[in-house]
């Protein structure tokens, strides 16, 4: 592997020994690490982030640079891995970044590092996701392009991460002025009006912040044209993915070589209606009817 891997870990032995065992098998030349500091009211839960940290450090037995970004505070999962990757960034111009529960195909890291040095000048591209939910391709493309941008083992560039606020400040006049205009076609502004007011509001997340960063840039996100990336991290330990849904551990697949570009640049508005369609519009629409539900019953 030629680029840097950022890793995320926080207190799961389990999951984080399962994706270090894949970025082990990559070799990477450069492990970034960032890890969150224990919660004082969790007990024991000091030692169990202190046996991550060790497992993942005493694990690097190839020629690899090692930075660490280590709280001792438990700063959460908004601040901690916000900040956390902004630190990625003032190490190295661009970089994959996997968190201790998204467990990657080997053939990830090879795609991570076609696409990141493909499009590295080209700020039109803003997000390489692992990450493929809804539709696999059926063409002879290894990726497609989207206005979405998964989470679950992706990469990115410094230039796309410069416009990330994790605290959104300027929301309320984007808002007014420039979201209808950012969000694609199939996107409900409504609902994604209610999601970043709940970001600017202090809500303990990261991801949201991120999507809005890359529709204000007007990205483009690869998304590869089958699953590399399986979520092995949804149960009791986790932090905002407790209860299970179709998408935990998802079955992962291969992505063949030689890897064969697109024919052109435009997004792929079926994947994208297919993913709003799936994740977005109903629980939007639920929301709705349950709102709707509790003002008759008050009336």
């Amino acid at each position: 592997m030629r680029h840097p891997v950022a890793f995320i870990i926080f207190n799961r032995s389990d999951t984080a020994g399962q994706v270090f065992a894949r970025i082990r098998e990559a070799r990477p030349p450069m492990l970034l690490v960032i890890a969150d500091g224990p919660r004082t009211h969790r007990s024991g839960e000091a030692e169990r982030c202190a046996a991550v940290r060790r497992l993942v450090l005493d694990g690097v037995d190839w020629p690899c640079e090692v930075r660490t970004c280590f709280s001792e505070a438990n700063l959460g999962c908004r601040k901690r891995v916000s900040s956390g990757i902004s630190w990625v960034f003032e190490q190295v111009e661009r970089a994959v970044i996997l968190e201790d529960d998204c467990l990657p195909d080997p053939s990830f890291f090879a795609y991570c590092d076609h696409l990141l040095e493909r499009y590295a000048e080209d700020e039109r591209v803003t997000h390489i996701a692992g990450t493929n939910y809804a539709l696999d391709a059926t063409g002879p493309a290894s990726w497609r392009w989207a206005r979405l941008y998964p989470i679950w083992g992706w990469a990115t560039w410094r230039r796309a991460w410069r416009s990330y606020d994790p605290d959104l400040a300027d929301w309320p006049a984007f808002s007014c002025n420039g979201l209808a205009a950012a969000v694609p076609p199939h996107a409900r502004p409504a609902y994604w009006r209610e999601v970043f007011a709940k970001m600017h509001a202090g809500f303990d997340t990261w991801d949201y912040q991120w999507i809005l960063a890359c529709w204000r840039q007007h990205g483009l996100a690869a998304i590869p044209a089958r699953n590399l990336i399986s979520n092995i991290g949804f149960g009791d330990g986790a932090t905002h993915t407790r209860r299970r849904t179709p998408l935990a551990d998802l079955p992962l697949d291969t992505l063949p070589e030689p890897l064969i570009a697109p024919p052109d640049m435009v997004p792929d508005a079926h994947w994208e209606a297919e993913v709003h369609r799936r994740q977005y519009a109903r629980p939007w629409l639920l929301r709705r009817v349950a709102d709707v539900v509790r003002r008759l019953r008050r009336t």
